[in-house]
């Protein structure tokens, strides 16, 4: 199978390179490789590489910085998985896409 990690330089895509990457065809990528909030290199690069899933585990994960900077929050949280999903989508792939659970407040 061929699959696509987007933010593979983090503790989940790396990890998920190591366990992956010895029964599947990889493509580990950054965000030096790739911006996944810009939809045309997007699309390119999920032409050309073809994969059947992509594992996207890039995130902006600096909860404080959010507050200050939440258009780069915005693109690399919401559209650059929309990105993701609309490309592999296109050539019959699937997006898997870790999302975060608020706890529960009903303790």
């Amino acid at each position: 199978m061929k699959i696509m990690i987007a933010g593979n330089r983090g503790q989940l895509g790396s990890d998920s390179e190591i366990v992956l990457g010895t029964d599947h065809e990889l493509l580990a990528i950054d965000l030096d490789e790739l911006d996944i909030t810009n939809l045309s290199d997007v699309q390119n690069v999920v032409q050309d590489f073809s994969p059947h899933v992509i594992l996207n585990c890039a995130a902006y994960t600096l909860v404080d910085k959010c507050e200050t900077e939440k258009e780069l929050a915005w693109n690399v949280n919401v559209i650059g998985p929309k990105n993701l999903a609309l490309s592999v989508g296109k050539y019959g792939g699937r997006l898997i896409h870790k999302r975060s659970e608020m706890p529960s407040t009903n303790m």
